[in-house]
């Protein structure tokens, strides 16, 4: 039996401000299924196919992101972005989003990623054998990808105070306090206020951003960027559009949902 094995809750919750993957044990890799308890709740790893289809699938409505996420992730994702809704309505979202991620779409995308990649490589043709720093610069492209790519402008005027509200909140509000973990959703903690602080601020920048790109109007050749495909997805059943505050936190989502990844991936 490895350490992580027998943590306890105290040393679980000091693992946990540095990384949640810091807590898995080895088993974690290795079996189809892992369930354990942590300050009185159950919880399940799962690796096998089957198990994460019957989660994810075919049992979707009975399966919610814990409390704990929805609290750190809800500030800067919203309430009404794809990666927070559960049951109906996250099966509404996919519904509504799927034509703007089909093979057609993607390839709509396409010039916005080279133009960034192309950006990049001709800043980083003028280091010119100085230190550079790649990791700062890969965070940077995919960001400048993911703004690209929705709003089809470049984020010269807007890309550092994205990455700031980004980094800000990494480095002082995603990581779960130890109250963010005991007390229950209904309850705000300390960090909480802080939270609800940025939440506005964030919502302003995103209003901003939301305002520039509507003064560009429509394209009459169709639509050319994520922003045009969201503002037109409707749902197939009941032909609703996304509410502007929805459509803002899928633009969230879109924007930050694995960013941080890719960029060290690239790098």
């Amino acid at each position: 039996m490895d350490r992580f094995e027998t943590m306890s809750a105290f040393e679980r919750m000091r693992a946990l401000k540095h990384s949640a993957i810091g807590t898995w044990s080895q088993r974690a890799y290795e079996d189809d299924i892992i369930r354990g308890r942590f300050l009185g709740r159950g919880s399940f790893i799962l690796n096998a196919p089957d198990a994460i289809r019957h989660v994810l699938v075919d049992n979707y409505e009975n399966y919610t992101r814990t409390p704990v996420g929805i609290r750190v992730l809800r500030p800067i994702l919203g309430e009404d972005g794809l990666l927070l809704a559960h049951g109906k309505s996250w099966k509404l979202q996919r519904r509504t989003l799927a034509p703007a991620f089909s093979p057609r779409a993607v390839s709509l995308l396409t010039p916005h990623m080279i133009a960034a990649t192309d950006a990049t490589i001709a800043e980083l043709d003028q280091a010119d054998g100085q230190l550079y720093d790649l990791r700062e610069a890969m965070q940077r492209l995919a960001l400048d990808i993911a703004g690209r790519t929705m709003f089809s402008f470049a984020l010269e005027k807007h890309g550092a105070a994205l990455r700031a509200f980004v980094n800000d909140y990494g480095d002082r509000l995603a990581r779960p306090h130890f109250l963010d973990l005991l007390f229950p959703l209904s309850w705000p903690t300390p960090r909480d206020f802080s939270r609800g602080k940025f939440r506005r601020e964030w919502t302003r920048f995103l209003s901003v951003l939301i305002a520039e790109r509507r003064e560009m109007g429509p394209s009459l050749d169709g639509p050319r960027d994520l922003f045009d495909l969201m503002v037109d997805a409707r749902d197939p059943e009941t032909g609703d559009a996304f509410a502007d505050h929805e459509l803002a936190d899928q633009i969230a989502t879109m924007i930050l949902a694995g960013h941080e990844t890719t960029a060290t991936a690239l790098f």
